[in-house]
């Protein structure tokens, strides 16, 4: 037996032997297609017993397919097709494989050759729409009316990057808005503030874990083209830690003369951003380093005169808060002497977003007021339902019919004709003003509190008896 069992085992060694020769005697020579389709079926069966599958492979060559697409430069194209490479020889399981395929899905999305349809600049739509959207600012209107017209007659200049400095609430983000408007491109905006990390815009390197591209980068990438207009919001509020300086990383940015070759740490290949419209806004200059203001344009939006605010509130925040509060001018009433009252007494600022909060609170207002009204009537008419029904059920069934008829239509002749009318707008006046708003009330300060008491209520009560007498508007006590 041992001797039989030997012998067996050497004619299999020899078997094996002679097979694997023929094996590698055959990959020497040319394969056919049909040993090589063979191969290929043994392959799949072998991956189906290892409980593998071809979902993988079928997505490589998905996303092969979507990187020629993609019309890389030459440059980028090599360096793609080398990572392609690379992930074709790992396994799903192995921990680089989730990064190389993200970062080539990266490059496959990013636009290199697509661009928005530009169209000829209309000057006279985009004075319309800038005269229609904000009131006042005639200075910086000229100044966007002349940057519009130089990228008319030149649509690949390199103009200046526009900043527009000022307070709060003045408009500095709708008027980048309307530029890009003006320009038939695509608006994206990427806020800035409180952002310490020169990763935020050079990306971070590959090697690191959880590494992503800079936002400059992503924001390309979400809007699709590679000539969006591009807001910088809030680039005076950029700091610096050990991590590195915004500020600095900005310049490349900013450079016409160097942004053509973007180079960011994640993406690791150059990116032409050249051809992105660069805006900025900020609320002070002082706090920007000298290099970063002489990149840029700075064009001060003072703020609002009580004027431009009266007429800013009547033609733009008045009706957009009546739409958003789901109410009409049917429901509420506001003068504009009540609207001049709140801008000398409730608001302070240069900007208008104080007013709008306060135009809210006069239109939520007046929603509980509508809201009640329907609710009220929405109860008698469930009230004169429930009557008529208990007096249907106490009569017979002929007298119920006829005086069920008549006591309906009683009911619908008295009280549901009056619920029915058109209900009285909430006029706001001083005194609405005072009951929403709330009244301004005096606080006095020091340790002769009793005594600045007795003054300061008797010099209120003297203007109050004054404003009575003259029938003047009452005053803002500060």
């Amino acid at each position: 037996m041992l001797h039989s069992r030997g012998s067996r085992q050497c004619v299999d060694g020899e078997a094996g032997g002679e097979g694997m020769a023929g094996v590698s005697a055959k990959s020497d020579g040319p394969m056919s297609k049909t040993r090589q389709e063979l191969l290929q079926q043994q392959i799949r069966a072998i991956k189906n017993e290892l409980g593998e599958n071809d979902d993988d492979e079928d997505d490589v060559v998905s996303l092969e397919k979507k990187m020629q697409e993609a019309a890389m430069p030459p440059n980028v194209w090599k360096h793609a097709q080398r990572e392609l490479r690379r992930l074709r020889k790992m396994q799903p399981q192995q921990p680089g494989y989730g990064t190389s395929r993200t970062y080539l899905e990266l490059l496959a999305e990013l636009p290199w050759k697509i661009a928005s349809e530009e169209h000829e600049v209309d000057l006279a739509a985009a004075k319309v729409r800038l005269d229609s959207e904000h009131y006042g600012l005639s200075k910086v209107k000229k100044r966007i009316i002349e940057y519009l017209a130089v990228r008319k007659l030149k649509p690949d200049a390199r103009g200046p990057v526009l900043c527009f400095v000022g307070p709060p609430g003045v408009g500095k983000t709708s008027l980048a808005s309307s530029i890009a408007g003006a320009l038939g491109r695509r608006f994206i905006r990427i806020s800035l503030g409180g952002v310490k990390d020169e990763a935020d815009i050079r990306g971070h390197r590959r090697t690191y874990i959880g590494s992503m591209p800079g936002r400059l980068i992503d924001g390309i990438k979400r809007v699709g083209v590679n000539n969006p207009v591009m807001l910088l919001d809030e680039i005076d509020k950029t700091g610096t830690d050990v991590r590195g300086d915004l500020a600095s990383a900005l310049l490349e940015v900013l450079d016409p003369e160097q942004n053509k070759t973007f180079n960011d740490h994640y993406l690791n290949v150059p990116f032409d951003v050249s051809k992105v419209v660069f805006l900025a806004t900020a609320n002070r200059m002082q706090s920007m380093p000298a290099p970063l203001l002489d990149r840029m344009e700075i064009i001060e939006l003072p703020g609002y005169t009580c004027e431009e605010k009266l007429r800013i509130a009547v033609l733009h925040l008045i009706p957009r808060v009546l739409e958003q509060h789901g109410i009409t001018n049917e429901h509420i009433s506001i003068p504009e002497a009540t609207v001049e009252l709140i801008i000398q007494r409730y608001t302070r600022e240069a900007g208008v977003r104080n007013l709008g909060r306060h135009l809210a609170a006069l239109a939520r207002a007046a929603a509980v007021k509508v809201a009640e009204k329907e609710q009220s009537v929405r109860l008698s008419r469930e009230m004169q339902t429930e009557m008529i029904y208990h007096g249907a059920q106490g009569l017979g069934a002929a007298a119920a019919e006829a005086d069920m008829e008549e006591e309906a239509m009683g009911i619908r002749e008295k009280e549901i004709i009056p619920l029915a009318t058109k209900p009285d707008p909430l006029l706001v006046d001083e005194v609405v003003l005072d009951t929403v708003l709330g009244c301004l009330q005096i606080t006095v300060h020091g340790n002769e509190q009793g005594i600045c008491n007795f003054f300061v209520l008797c010099s209120h009560q003297n203007l109050m008896a004054e404003k009575q007498q003259r029938e003047l508007p009452r005053l803002a006590l500060l």
